[in-house]
């Protein structure tokens, strides 16, 4: 009885420590999460983009219209 008595404190000593380690590691995982930068740089390059193709669209539909509107012209006077 003594002897499952020492065992079960000696395995509960144990297990306080793997789980204070554990804890620790879980803090810094996070900490290191919180504090890296390179996910903000991939979203900054993704608006960056996104802007840029916006702009492209925007010049490509309003040359498109001006294009269509010359064509109808065209057609037109060829008549």
């Amino acid at each position: 009885m003594i002897l499952y008595l020492n065992l079960n404190e000696r395995s509960g000593r144990i297990h306080g420590r793997l789980r204070s380690f554990w804890q620790h590691s879980r803090m810094k995982a996070i900490r290191a999460f919180l504090t890296d930068d390179s996910g903000a740089t991939a979203i900054e390059y993704g608006l960056i983009a996104a802007g840029i193709s916006l702009a492209i669209i925007a010049v490509v539909n309003g040359l498109g219209t001006k294009l269509n509107t010359k064509f109808t012209s065209i057609n037109s006077s060829l008549k």
